[in-house]
């Protein structure tokens, strides 16, 4: 949720007084020392401008779990991309040097 909460700028105190909680409420549902109800869950979603399926996904992960995997996601999809930049060059070079092979 503090990953959440990051993301759209606001401090625990601003999130706070969009839910009308305290600070130390918004401190615990991000620790993970209060459960989270529904219209909580709803609440929150809206003030983080998030899919509320996200943050219950994100809650039964161990802190931090969440963004380190979209990390890894992305890194995953670079990894990826990076390789087939490197067969398209090899491939043009190719090409250059041999034909494109349309030529009679």
């Amino acid at each position: 949720m503090a990953f959440f909460r990051k993301e759209v700028g606001l401090s625990q105190e601003e999130l706070a007084k969009l839910l009308k909680v305290t600070k130390q409420t918004v401190w615990r549902l991000e620790s993970g020392v209060t459960n989270v109800g529904a219209d909580m869950i709803e609440a929150l979603a809206m003030a983080l401008r998030v899919d509320p399926v996200l943050l219950v996904s994100e809650r039964s992960l161990k802190p931090g779990a969440f963004a380190e995997g979209h990390v890894r996601k992305l890194d995953q999809v670079m990894e990826c991309l990076n390789k087939a930049l490197k067969l398209a060059q090899a491939h043009r070079a190719y090409l250059s040097k041999n034909g494109d092979g349309a030529r009679s």
